[in-house]
């Protein structure tokens, strides 16, 4: 990815009347008509007998039409080989072109020597160290060391603001957010790039807020000159309508701005995020692809192309597709930057697909990147076909290895690395890697001493029994599985009290199976609880289900897998993995919690007949009386029919649930929903809106309910007085919630949440003294919005000139 630092300067050097002079002006003319390449040649002339203040003068207009010709090696050749190399002026702009090459360490080297000397350009230099440090993955110190220190009387002042709340967003949370809400707005006047920059930055605020439809109509027409800029407005209007769930628009939104501006810097960054909204969909359409593909005018365009339409066909599963993509695209781009990623998806498809050589050929031809963590992820497949080539005592030190590269990796490379070692029948290095994995995670390491007992015992080691008893007796799952196993292996001995005895002493006897026992872990380790973690579990899964097709833990084995796809955001496919293990589950009680889950990954696609789809699956898990979560089922049942526009139907279900349940919080939580669903029928029929409003005033009431259900209940209860223009019954709701009692485990959110919005309502209507108040209330109490209730208050009082008497 290449970076332009935009910096917007005159002149440093008057034209004399001289053969070097007229260059100099034949150059600045030409950048300011947007055709500097007219003058590179006679610079380039010029600059081989100009000499002393007048080579240098040459150079650098040399150097400033060569880069924005994007010809940034060229520029920084002829800065670097001059004897004048190390000149104010020759420095910085030799640092301009290796930035805008994607040299970034070297930039910051030349940011730093020149932002050191007392020069003209001193404070560009300083702020293009800031770009550098953001650049190389270190904003902290950009924050820190360089915009925080930029003065007020700098002309750079507003842009290391802009630039701060910038990171401030990224760095994402309450404080950090609030800060940089200070920043944008504090930020006054400026450049018009710094205003585009204001606004883009407001829109990005919006989202983080969660106000998509703000956000939209701020980046709604707006059109950024600086190419960076739009690129990030086309990606923030994507995220604003995915967000509103029309990912329709927002595919759309991406293919016109690459159509229209197909050589943007930022084409990477605009593709991986049409890619990200693609992976949504069901069936998209893969004709703007296809067309990019073929675009011989725009290698880079063409090259992501191929790259995305290899991911279009391995989430569709189009498994020969995907392969014949990746293949192609690692053939012929040898030097693009997702060559890694490619190498990384086609490898995991050929061990999937148990082309264990292949995929090994695959990863020691593909050379190492200089990126740790594309060194930790290669190594970590390189491990995975080593095992699955029975190489074991090579699969234990790469997967070493890639725990060394990536603490990302750490867990579950070491996870494998012990099973490695201890299929390698190496003792030593085993309990080596155990020990390093139990300073991680305990319970991992406990997993891995379970499949090395269950290995002892096969072997027939008649210590076996005692490390499994005392893996027992540590219980939970890893305990069940060790005393199952002791069962197993005091029946093998023919202790048959023995194993009568551990037999009854088993929490799960589904854990039966000692030959899938290994694979079946295999799947469980290589989640990490990370959202990455699917593609790991995915191929951990595919191996167990064609190496055990008629387990009885495939049921368990598919549920883990849609778990992780759901966490991982894959709606459609956890759906898939749920369907699957509700079909092959032989218990009933597993059978109706895949149902269930099934029904909430459909749901969680907000497609309108996936959500039918979901209601209908609820309805076999709530037929089941007999079900713990029937009730749930309802629930869920009730949420997606208002979901759907049907609310009258959602609150037919809700009052037979509310009749039914013996469950208090489902009882509360029923009644919340039937309020909510109550206030969405009002929009035809008016009416409704006050039976809303008294379900909620009823769960307030409950002396059972909750502090949380309660505040909840009257915050709702106030949003829709106001609604209906009841503005006194508005602020009655939302100061009783004010005033509930906080001494004993207090609720935040919502009690906030009724003061922000009764302070907002008193504003709107000209109340500025009672809403200081409301403010000064929240202020008071402890809490971890009391001082943002301060910050308001004090602004409100400057603002409209409100003081104590």
């Amino acid at each position: 990815m290449k970076w332009r630092v935009l910096i917007f300067l005159a002149a440093l050097h008057a034209a004399p009347a001289s053969e070097a002079g007229k260059a100099v002006e034949l150059g600045r003319s030409a950048r300011a008509e947007g055709i500097p390449q007219g003058a590179i040649s006679e610079l380039k002339r010029v600059a081989k007998t100009a000499s002393g203040g007048e080579e240098i003068g040459v150079l650098v207009e040399l150097a400033r039409c060569l880069l924005e010709a994007d010809r940034e090696p060229e520029a920084a050749a002829w800065l670097d080989k001059t004897i004048y190399r190390n000149e104010p002026e020759v420095i910085f702009w030799r640092a301009q072109a290796r930035a805008q090459k994607g040299d970034y360490e070297n930039a910051l080297a030349d940011y730093t020597l020149a932002s050191g000397i007392d020069f003209p350009l001193r404070e560009d230099a300083a702020f293009g160290r800031g770009r550098m440090l953001e650049a190389l993955g270190r904003p902290q110190e950009a924050l820190t060391d360089v915009y925080a220190k930029v003065s007020r009387s700098s002309r750079r002042h507003v842009a290391a603001m802009l630039a701060s709340a910038a990171i401030l967003i990224r760095k994402g949370g309450k404080e950090s957010l609030h800060e940089a809400g200070r920043l944008v707005e504090g930020s006054g006047g400026g450049t018009r790039r710094e205003e585009d920059q204001r606004r883009y930055l407001r829109g990005r605020l919006a989202l983080e807020s969660g106000d998509a439809a703000s956000a939209l109509n701020i980046y709604k027409d707006f059109a950024p000159r600086d190419r960076r800029l739009a690129a990030g407005v086309a990606i923030g209007e994507t995220d604003a309508l995915s967000r509103l769930h029309n990912n329709e628009k927002a595919e759309s939104v991406l293919e016109g701005f690459v159509r229209e501006n197909p050589s943007n810097p930022l084409l990477g960054e605009t593709l991986a995020k049409l890619d990200e909204v693609r992976a949504r969909q069901k069936e998209p359409s893969n004709s703007a692809l296809k067309q990019w593909e073929h675009d011989d005018g725009n290698p880079a365009l063409s090259a992501a192309a191929t790259y995305y339409l290899a991911r279009s066909a391995e989430r569709q599963e189009q498994t020969e597709r995907a392969l014949r993509n990746y293949r192609e695209f690692i053939k012929s781009y040898p030097q693009h930057p997702l060559r890694t990623a490619a190498i990384i998806r086609l490898a995991r498809l050929l061990l999937a697909a148990g082309q264990t050589k292949a995929a090994g050929e695959l990863l020691s031809s593909g050379g190492e990147p200089s990126d740790g963590p594309d060194q930790a992820r290669l190594r970590f497949l390189q491990g995975e076909a080593q095992y699955q080539s029975a190489s074991y005592a090579g699969a234990s030190k790469t997967f070493v290895s890639a725990a060394n590269l990536d603490p990302r990796l750490s867990e579950s490379a070491l996870a494998n690395a012990a099973i490695s070692a201890i299929s390698a029948g190496n003792e030593p290095l085993a309990a080596e890697i155990l020990n390093a994995l139990r300073k991680q995670n305990a319970g991992a390491a406990r997993r891995i001493e379970l499949v090395e007992a269950f290995q002892s015992a096969r072997a027939g080691n008649p210590d076996s029994a005692e490390q499994l008893a005392w893996l027992a007796d540590h219980g939970g799952t890893v305990g069940n599985k060790a005393r199952l196993a002791l069962a197993e292996w005091r029946w093998q001995q023919h202790d048959a009290a023995g194993a009568k005895l551990e037999f009854r002493r088993v929490a799960n006897s589904k854990a039966a199976g000692a030959n899938d026992q290994k694979d079946y872990f295999a799947v469980y380790l290589a989640d990490d609880g990370s959202v990455k973690a699917v593609d790991s579990v995915s191929s951990a899964a595919q191996d167990f289900l064609r190496s055990h097709p008629d387990s009885p833990r495939e049921a368990d084995v598919r549920m883990k897998w849609g778990e992780v796809l759901m966490r991982a955001g894959d709606y459609r496919g956890a759906r898939v993995r749920f369907g699957e293990a509700a079909q092959s589950a032989d218990d009933p009680a597993l059978k109706q919690s895949a149902l269930f889950l099934e029904a909430r990954a459909a749901a969680g696609t907000m497609d309108e007949a996936e959500l039918n789809t979901a209601i209908s699956i609820l309805e076999d898990v709530a037929l089941d009386k007999t079900n713990p979560l029937a009730p749930q089922a309802r629930l869920e049942q009730a949420m997606l029919q208002s979901a759907l526009g049907h609310p009258k139907d959602s609150v037919t279900i809700l009052d037979n649930l509310i009749g039914a349940t013996n469950d208090p919080r489902l009882k509360f939580m029923a009644q919340m929903k039937k309020g909510e669903a109550l206030l969405l029928e009002s929009a035809t029929e008016p009416a409704r809106a006050p039976d809303a409003i008294q379900t909620w005033r009823a769960i307030a009431a409950d002396p059972q309910a909750l502090p949380a259900e309660r505040n909840e209940a009257l915050t709702r209860m106030a949003a829709a007085c106001a609604q209906v223009g009841d503005t006194d019954g508005a602020l009655a709701a939302y100061y009783e919630a004010l005033t509930a009692p906080r001494d004993r485990q207090p609720e935040y959110f919502w009690y906030y949440k009724a003061g922000f919005e009764a302070a907002n309502l008193l504003y709107k209507l000209d109340r500025f003294q009672e809403a200081a108040a409301i403010y000064e209330k929240m202020a008071a109490a402890p809490g971890p919005r009391a001082a943002e209730a301060k910050e308001r208050v004090k602004s409100l009082r400057l603002q409209k000139f409100i003081w104590e008497d």
